[in-house]
């Protein structure tokens, strides 16, 4: 059994699964959704010691990164692209053209294939509960598995 399938098992044991996600378009950033603003970490289960670092406003990981966006929610963002989809951009939590061109790439490859609509090089909802982020260990090593929020690959 893959590592991400056992994580998945895991995240829905404890209870930290939904049933599905709704997808909305990543799209320009609505009013309602606050811009991401830091990373944080998100464990399976509190006593592990693996996590991984996901984007997150100052009350939800219902958030948006574009252009020109500088933070840590960033560096999250930036380090998935790296780890996750092997981009070659530096992660230094500034959202510039090449982490906008990174992840229009990802988005085009990887994410929505077939929904061009989408493909627009910002960190919407729709990206965020597609995206896969890295997980860490303890040591803040960066391992080779990479998950969706949601514990799926």
């Amino acid at each position: 059994m893959k590592f991400g399938l056992k994580l998945a098992a895991v995240f829905m044991s404890a209870g930290l699964l939904t049933a599905g996600a709704a997808v909305a378009p990543a799209g320009a950033a609505s009013t309602a959704t606050p811009q991401c603003t830091r990373q944080v970490q998100m464990k399976p289960v509190p006593a592990y010691s693996y996590y991984m670092m996901i984007p997150k406003s100052s009350s939800t990981v219902k958030c948006y990164l574009k252009e020109g966006s500088k933070n840590s929610a960033v560096v999250a963002l930036q380090t998935a692209l790296k780890f996750c989809y092997g981009r070659d951009i530096v992660v230094d939590g500034d959202y510039g053209s090449r982490t906008a061109a990174a992840l229009h790439w990802v988005q085009m490859i990887y994410l929505f294939p077939e929904q061009d609509e989408l493909w627009d090089g910002v960190y919407g909802l729709a990206t965020a509960n597609a995206i896969t982020f890295p997980w860490h260990r303890s040591n803040g090593e960066i391992m080779s598995t990479c998950t969706r929020r949601d514990g799926s690959s």
